[in-house]
């Protein structure tokens, strides 16, 4: 839920409250998936008049799904809850040319960071990777020594912007390796 709520807290940057958003809302039979979209709604319903233009789910998330949806019902923002559907409204931006449409969303991939450098992505929520993977083979550890079961623990993020992305901080989530 945290997730999407840091998602909708972006959409405050857009000067409007009658913004109209679309949102690729992933694989919505996974809780997590789901957690993100009821965070990112409870933040929508708070800030805007309208509800959502058009969500669409892990089935829709080609390039030519979105093409299709945007082109009936436009949106001035994209959300996008996952990794792979933000590399494809990164490619939407990129095939549309429409300046005023904004990319925002979830992801890690070197498409998703090389598309909000040269200016598709306007937000992108980094999950902590080193610190996801350090938890795991804690909790590895602990269930070797003390037998227990698996321990659950969140992961953390941070949202980096276009325009802040080259910090120190925001490098060594961006390129852990270098």
């Amino acid at each position: 839920m945290r997730w999407g709520r840091a998602i909708g807290e972006k959409i405050k940057k857009v000067n409007s409250m009658t913004v109209h958003v679309g949102i690729m809302a992933g694989d919505q039979s996974l809780g997590y998936m789901q957690e993100r979209l009821e965070g990112l709604e409870s933040v929508l319903d708070e800030y805007l008049d309208d509800r959502p233009v058009w969500i669409m789910e892990k089935d829709e998330t080609s390039l030519e799904a979105l093409t299709s949806r945007n082109g009936v019902s436009r949106a001035d923002v994209i959300i996008a809850l996952d990794n792979a559907s933000l590399e494809t409204a990164a490619a939407y931006y990129a095939s549309n040319g429409n300046p005023s449409l904004e990319i925002i969303g979830i992801g890690t991939s070197r498409t998703n960071i090389y598309a909000m450098d040269q200016g598709q992505i306007l937000t992108m929520v980094v999950p902590h990777g080193f610190e996801a993977g350090y938890m795991a083979v804690k909790d590895v550890m602990r269930q070797l020594v003390e037998n227990e079961g698996c321990e659950v623990f969140e992961n953390g993020f941070t949202a980096v912007d276009a325009s802040d992305m080259y910090t120190n901080e925001n490098q060594s989530l961006l390129f852990p390796v270098g």
